[in-house]
Parts: C-alpha cells; structure tokens; sequence
C-alpha cells in the first residue's frame, strides 16, 4: 500500500469531488477508476523495475499479482462508468493523457524526485471531476473549471511540500519560489471566478492555501507525516468549497 499521504489525497479528491458535484452511478465508477490506478502504480513500478534490472525476486510475482487485482478493478470501474454515460467525457479524460505521457517519460528517465514528475501525475487525475460533470450532462467549460481548481491545488501543494522537506533538511525552503506559486494560482482562481469558470467558494478555497502556506513556512518544522495529514485537510478543504460553490453563480 502506498505510504504518501499526498498521493491518497491527490487521487481521492478528484472522485470525491465528481460525486459530490454529480452524484451517480457513472461518477463512482470513475472514482474507483481513479484510486485503484493510484493503488496500481507502486507494484506496477517493481515489476517493470525488476523486469528492467533482468531479476526475477520472490517480490516480483507478488507484485505482479497485486498490480493485475488493481488493474482489474479500476478497468471495473472505467467500464461502469462508459456503460451508464454519455461518452463524451473520454475526451476529457484523453486530455489528462498528456500529462501521464510525462510522467513515465520522467520516470523511465530516473527523475523519480523531479518537482514536475510530482504534479504531472496528480494533475491528470484531477480530470477525474471534470469528466465526471461532462458525463453528468453539466458545461463543459464550468467541468474543466474543476479540473482547473484541483489542478492549481496539485502544483500549490507540491511546491509548499518541497519547500517544507528542505526547510526539514536545513536547506533554504525558496520561499520566495512558493510565495510566486501561490500568487499566480491565486491570479488565476481570481481570473477563472469572474469569467464564471469557477465558483467564488473555489477561489476561496485557493485563497486559504494561500494563507496555509504563508503559516507552514513561518512555524517550526515538523515531520513528513504532519505535513501529509495537513494537506489531505487542505485538500478536503478545497473539495469541500468547490462543490459548495458549483455550479458558478
């Protein structure tokens, strides 16, 4: 089981968010296609690791077998959710393809630590919301405004993280990179609200990462599993005023 408090909330929020703004059957499939693909990546990673190396370990079948049981339940859920909706948010999900290509381009490559590698994943599964509004019949423009919002609270999150591990280790945290981040995903909230993309709620909800931010790197540090509860609530925070506000008044 993945032990990244970030990463079970990267890829639960989505789902959460999808049934809270359009309950049913299609956004629960999607929810579960969502986790079990975050709950399939660790064993997938060992197998093609050791398949890489040229090893065979006792670990290897193990984990094999436990990618194919995750595998099969989120390919389950794809698939409820492609029978009980309007197809049309596969396009959606298409979109986010780009951002998975990334990834294993930076992992194939050994950049398991890169800051990009770290968002890419996360952000396309914060396409999960968007296509389950799409299914659910809702504009396409508010539904990529969630994909929109989660989106901002990924690349938010990891830059406040990171800083917070190199404040950890004594290093200088760059706040002045972070303080920029959250700026400009603060800009473009603001910009998204008043174009009637996202709600008021979601820009507030951006709004207290903002505020977070400026609280974490100013107290003393604490330890990873802290800062891993503390943005699983400040993600629960930003799912729970985004569905608040959605539809944009």
């Amino acid at each position: 089981m993945p032990t990244e408090h970030g990463g079970w909330g990267f890829s639960l929020e989505p789902g959460l968010l999808g049934i809270l703004v359009a309950p049913g059957v299609t956004s629960v499939g999607l929810a579960v296609f969502a986790l079990f693909v975050f709950l399939a990546d660790r064993p997938t990673r060992m197998v093609l690791g050791d398949v890489y190396r040229r090893r065979r370990l006792p670990r290897t079948n193990r984990a094999a077998g436990v990618a194919a049981a995750y595998g099969s339940v989120a390919l389950g859920g794809l698939i409820l959710a492609v029978a009980t909706a309007d197809r049309t948010f596969i396009w959606v999900m298409a979109a986010a393809l780009p951002f998975v290509a990334l990834q294993l381009s930076l992992e194939a490559r050994g950049r398991m630590r890169s800051a990009v590698r770290e968002m890419a994943g996360p952000i396309a599964i914060a396409s999960i919301a968007a296509s389950a509004a799409v299914a659910d019949g809702q504009a396409v423009a508010v539904a990529l405004g969630l994909w929109l919002i989660l989106g901002l609270r990924v690349v938010m999150s990891v830059a406040l993280v990171r800083a917070q591990i190199r404040r950890a280790k004594g290093k200088d945290p760059a706040g002045n990179v972070v303080a920029g981040v959250h700026a400009g995903g603060l800009a473009i909230a603001g910009g998204a609200a008043v174009a009637g993309v996202a709600s008021w709620p979601a820009f507030a909800a951006i709004a207290v990462l903002c505020v977070w931010a400026g609280i974490a790197l100013r107290v003393r540090s604490v330890r990873a599993n802290i800062v891993g509860v503390t943005q699983m609530t400040a993600g629960t925070v930003v799912v729970i005023l985004t569905a608040l506000g959605h539809p944009p008044a």
